[in-house]
């Protein structure tokens, strides 16, 4: 079976490691694989195509450009690592079978802006439409895409993700200060930051000792380092943008890792702290019941909730060490050889039906 996978993103995001953690273990298992993306060639398997950002408008463009790079090849299947990336094929007017991660539809309860979440949904009815499968990352968000838009369940394939992105390893726990940490997104909506420093806020005020460290891109950017100061909060600091040789220790060393979001398709940030044996506590939604289940403390997405949980933590009420163990557990289920696995079913099934 001849294989291409086209992408408009970099590797450095998270659907662009996804692509290539996913495309590296497909390789020995299909005849051919090609990958073209925007960066990062490697003439073993990724390959660059002709590209300009126009800056904002990068992401309605780059299909334009992944077109005119792909349109006289051939190959048994085509995937597309998202929506823009299948637009792309279907602009380069590619007629063999087809199918595209949409990874989950937390575009429709976030939508940003107007314009952005009618692309979306445009290049999304496209996909409906016309490709073979659509893959998502977890069965709570199957029965999500499935919801918000009717479609046929028999097209929409769950495929949960594999861990780890990078080498996670343990690291040894010698904090002067209860150490809780956090490491994803500071701008969208549904990540809910903003919880952390109301649990931070409840935390100092009864005299607790701890520390919570906020690695995310940018910081300086978004609401959260004014509302932290405005509160006067002296237990909060935002270190940035983690490097991915250095994300082992900084989630492998933390006494806790807190995250707050209020809906994921899949959620590496846990699954990544778990990996390094560090315990978790998450909010409840689906997505963390059916994907890390009792391996992680769930609380609700309420500031009240979240603090008295930590304080029990900290206090060893609940112990550590017994989520830390279970985590490790936990995260075995998850590895890109068994979602490479899961994802060649799919071509098979796509090219004979």
């Amino acid at each position: 079976m001849r294989g291409i996978i086209t992408s408009t993103l970099n590797r450095n995001c998270g659907i662009g490691q996804y692509t290539e953690k996913l495309a590296q273990h497909l390789k020995p298992k299909l005849d051919s694989l090609k990958v073209f993306r925007k960066d990062n060639p490697d003439q073993e398997l990724f390959y660059t195509y002709p590209y300009r950002s126009f800056r904002s408008m990068q992401h309605y463009v780059a299909p334009f450009f992944l077109s005119k790079s792909i349109k006289k090849l051939d190959a048994d299947i085509w995937h597309a690592d998202y929506l823009g990336a299948y637009y792309g094929v279907e602009l380069a007017g590619i007629t063999q079978p087809k199918i595209v991660t949409v990874h989950d539809a937390i575009p429709f309860h976030y939508p940003g802006s107007k314009p952005d979440f009618k692309i979306y949904k445009y290049q999304l009815k496209k996909a409906i439409r016309s490709a073979k499968y659509l893959v998502v990352v977890s069965e709570s968000a199957k029965q999500d895409l499935i919801q918000k838009t009717g479609m046929d369940s028999k097209k929409v394939v769950a495929i949960p993700n594999g861990l780890p992105f990078g080498e996670l390893t343990t690291h040894p726990k010698h904090n002067n200060r209860f150490t809780i940490r956090y490491l994803g997104g500071l701008g969208a909506p549904h990540k809910n930051v903003k919880l952390l420093l109301e649990a931070a806020r409840l935390l100092e005020d009864r005299c607790l000792d701890f520390v919570i460290e906020i690695g995310g891109y940018a910081p300086e950017k978004f609401f959260l380092k004014d509302l932290a100061k405005e509160w006067g909060l002296k237990s909060v600091r935002f270190v940035g943008f983690i490097p991915d040789e250095e994300k082992s220790k900084f989630l492998g060393s933390a006494d806790l890792f807190a995250y707050p979001s209020l809906m994921e398709g899949f959620g590496f940030p846990p699954m990544e702290a778990m990996g390094c044996g560090t315990a978790v506590i998450s909010t409840d939604i689906p997505v963390f019941k059916e994907l890390l289940g009792d391996a992680v403390l769930m609380s609700a997405p309420e500031p009240e909730n979240f603090a008295d949980n930590i304080e029990k933590l900290m206090k060893n009420q609940i112990p550590l060490e017994e989520y830390a163990a279970k985590g490790l557990e936990k995260v075995k289920k998850y590895t890109w050889s068994r979602a490479a696995e899961r994802t060649l079913e799919v071509y098979h099934s796509a090219i004979s039906k």
